[in-house]
């Protein structure tokens, strides 16, 4: 297999409290990116009847893009920047049907929308789990392409995890899987498959091209430590199935979705800061006037280092993923070290409205 150069990288940032810091990078070999084998594509044949092409009609043009069934009953998951501004949605399934599509929701600060066509007993996706993902593991994206073209299939490896990704109108996407496979200019809306055929990631246009970050915020600046194998290929980012498919059924239920905000703005700690404290956490740099975390008194200079006593945070990417699993109006308890002492405080959290 042909091998390509690539960079092991452990990169410390603090998004918008940035100092210069020293990037620690080992050269190590990954292969780049391959034609699917006889043994691929029977993985990849699993996910194929769950994928279908769109076209989306725009006033400004017409574009592309590959949705996911998820149910059978006609709920198709894609990117919202696939459909965004969409005036005519049309889905051409795997046995060739096309049919019409609506936008159910869309949700710019996750990059995940729902859409549904008149259908029912639709073949489905397996959706699998993101959590025990490996930097290298093999992967499958499966992209539909227009009309009568045999699917885009590559094969490739995760690359990263935990990546933030900075994408555009004052988004960030974050805990982003990065994988080197090869996609179309677009991609949006592609199916990521694990060696056994199930979906772990939804690919995103969205960072395509940018410096995409190796460091996470919570609920504002901040950075976490991440690890990355590079590849000289442009990078493609995939939002984790289990926080896409949570995205999907709130916004089949609500047509919306209301992101929990805590008000604090948190980096990761620096070498001294980890000294002083003794073990990793979220700084809070800066405490919004009226916010829960001002009311349930966090500080300026308080290490959170735990959520609901057992989820703990070691970074400023581990505080946002903790805190999008709960919900507006959630009361969650939050140990900080203050100084040397340990305490505990109690913030409810409010809808974070800020988000486009």
């Amino acid at each position: 297999m042909v091998g390509a150069a690539a960079m092991l990288l452990v990169v410390l940032a603090i998004g918008g409290f940035d100092t210069e810091r020293h990037v620690a990078v080992s050269q190590i070999q990954v292969p780049e990116p391959k034609d699917p084998a006889p043994s691929d594509r029977a993985i990849a044949d699993r996910a194929l009847p769950a994928v279908a092409h769109l076209h989306v009609r725009r006033a400004n043009g017409d574009t592309s893009g590959t949705a996911i069934v998820f149910r059978d009953d006609g709920h198709l998951m894609t990117t919202a920047e696939a459909v965004d501004g969409a005036e005519v949605i049309s889905v051409q399934l795997a046995d060739g049907r096309t049919l019409d599509a609506t936008v159910i929701g869309s949700d710019r600060a996750s990059d995940i929308s729902v859409i549904k066509i008149d259908a029912a007993q639709l073949p489905t996706a397996v959706l699998g789990t993101d959590d025990h993902l490996q930097l290298g593991e093999p992967t499958i994206a499966i992209e539909a392409l227009d009309g009568n073209n045999a699917p885009n299939i590559s094969v490739g490896l995760i690359s990263a995890l935990r990546r933030r990704v900075e994408a555009g109108s004052g988004t960030t996407l974050h805990d982003m899987i990065q994988t080197n496979v090869r996609l179309t200019e677009s991609g949006a809306g592609a199916a990521l498959v694990d060696s056994s055929g199930a979906v772990i990631g939804v690919v995103t246009h969205r960072g395509m091209g940018d410096d995409a970050s190796g460091s996470s915020s919570g609920n504002g600046s901040g950075s976490s430590t991440s690890t990355a194998i590079g590849s000289t290929l442009v990078p493609r980012f995939a939002t984790p199935i289990g926080f896409a498919k949570q995205v999907a059924d709130e916004l089949i239920l609500h047509g919306r979705v209301a992101h929990p905000w805590l008000g604090v703005r948190s980096s990761d700690l620096s070498e001294d800061q980890f000294e002083a404290v003794g073990r990793h956490g979220a700084r809070v740099e800066d405490v919004a006037t009226g916010s829960p975390a001002d009311e349930a008194d966090l500080r300026t200079g308080d290490v959170i280092v735990s959520i609901d006593s057992g989820h703990a945070i070691e970074s400023s990417s581990d505080l946002v993923v903790a805190l999008r699993g709960h919900h507006p109006g959630e009361p969650v308890a939050i140990t900080v070290m203050r100084g040397s002492d340990e305490e505990v405080v109690t913030a409810t959290l409010s809808e974070n409205t800020s988000l486009p």
